[in-house]
């Protein structure tokens, strides 16, 4: 679906934050982890989310999704072998937390696959970890990506890992090492990229009465509480919206917590420095646009901000750094790659210089543009093309399903002209 993005619509309003992603995610593993009956309220329920449900479906747990609520029936310490390959679509989320809870199972195997997009992410640095916990999983094309075999049964122990590519890979480990029979201790080998999303998993875990003690030592043979959560929303979602408010017209988003430990709170702080005009409430931030300034910013934490974040500098007078990007090449695409090209494609001044993204004076048209298939690119270009010069067409503007499936109605009711194309 293409999208087609007249600019100067935007008026500002109000529109509520979807559900979190990520947090969606974990509570949906913690509770399949359950063999109690659990309750996650107001899940989002976006094509990565679904994919996560199919993967634990297969597993056997059981799902009874109403409006605005999942229960949840967990398989406990039974996982039940797979009848089929599990199509996780385009989910490096649900991809790499089944790698390490498959690696549970008693017999059988574990097929692990997903689209042309998820079967490029690499997982060898998980796949090597749960092998030397006592798994056996391996990628059928020998590199790491899928599909994936998973053979368990994993027993736990001390591992050392990579932790620069991906924070999922010690995220899977987090969920899955509480049930094996042996107490196990990761050892991260480099910097933890995007730690706070590490956080996130043992808060959650934290949630069924699941141990993890100082530097990711974990008792062995815990058993998961049922869940009983509410799912906050989203702050990596609803940056676009927040940043489109820094550049257009007054906007406000609710339904977002002011106390969150999501990594992409961070948005709030980024856009003060940036000279906008923040105003938080009570889960609800309003964003005015002001004179902005140029801004230097670490991503090592935040990799999800990074399209939005290129755009905001590209409206901005003076030198825009966006620094600590490697890891942001390994996303559903090379987003870093993907940003260059297509903000070159509107005229704006780009340099990529080892780990630094750099964005000097532009003057941003309207052009024809793709979306590379990938959610947060589609959403970012969007509020470019509402601020660039002239009309702008969007390509793979279904790619929003995936995190934020409101987005392009949430863009209209703040005024934004949009038209969708076949």
């Amino acid at each position: 679906m293409k999208v087609l993005i007249r600019e100067d619509g935007v008026s500002g309003g109000e529109i509520k934050a979807p559900p979190s992603k990520s947090y969606s995610h974990r509570a949906l593993f913690v509770a399949a982890l359950s063999s109690e009956a659990s309750k996650i309220h107001y899940p989002l329920m976006s094509k990565d989310i679904k994919s996560s449900i199919r993967g634990l479906r297969v597993l056997g747990a059981k799902f009874d999704i109403k409006e605005d609520l999942v229960k949840v029936k967990g398989f406990g310490n039974n996982p039940q072998v797979p009848n089929n390959v599990i199509d996780l679509g385009n989910s490096g989320t649900s991809l790499r937390f089944l790698i390490g809870i498959s690696s549970l199972l008693d017999k059988g195997a574990c097929v692990l696959t997903g689209d042309e997009s998820l079967r490029d992410r690499p997982n060898q640095i998980l796949l090597d970890a749960i092998n030397s916990l006592g798994a056996n999983s391996f990628s059928t094309k020998e590199d790491g990506t899928p599909p994936i075999v998973v053979k368990g049964r994993i027993k736990g122990g001390k591992v050392e890992i990579k932790a620069d590519v991906s924070s999922q890979f010690i995220s899977s480990l987090l969920l899955t090492l509480p049930k094996c029979e042996k107490d196990s201790k990761i050892t991260p080998t480099t910097q933890i990229k995007s730690e706070p999303y590490t956080n996130m998993t043992i808060n959650v875990l934290r949630e069924a009465d699941i141990e993890i003690l100082d530097r990711y030592k974990i008792p062995g043979n815990q058993t998961y509480k049922a869940l009983d959560y509410e799912v906050p929303g989203d702050f990596s979602s609803s940056s676009n919206i927040l940043v489109l408010g820094a550049l257009s017209a007054p906007t406000e988003v609710s339904n977002l917590d002011l106390e969150s430990e999501q990594a992409d709170y961070k948005i709030l702080k980024i856009l003060e420095n940036a000279g906008a005009k923040v105003k938080k409430q009570t889960e609800k931030i309003r964003v005015e646009k002001r004179e902005l300034r140029p801004f230097s910013i670490d991503l090592s934490n935040n990799p999800d901000l990074f399209p939005i974040l290129s755009v905001l500098g590209s409206f901005i007078e003076g030198k825009v750094v966006l620094k600590n990007i490697s890891h942001i090449r390994y996303k559903e695409t090379d987003r870093v790659s993907v940003m260059k090209k297509e903000l070159n494609k509107m005229g704006i001044d780009v340099e990529v210089r080892d780990e630094d993204f750099i964005i000097n004076d532009s003057n941003p048209k309207g052009t024809y543009l793709d979306g590379h298939n990938d959610h947060r690119i589609v959403m970012a270009l969007t509020i470019a093309a509402l601020n660039a010069n002239g009309e702008s067409k969007i390509t793979d503007g279904e790619s929003v399903m995936v995190s934020y499936p409101n987005f392009f109605e949430h863009i209209q009711e703040l005024g934004g002209e949009i038209q969708f194309m076949e």
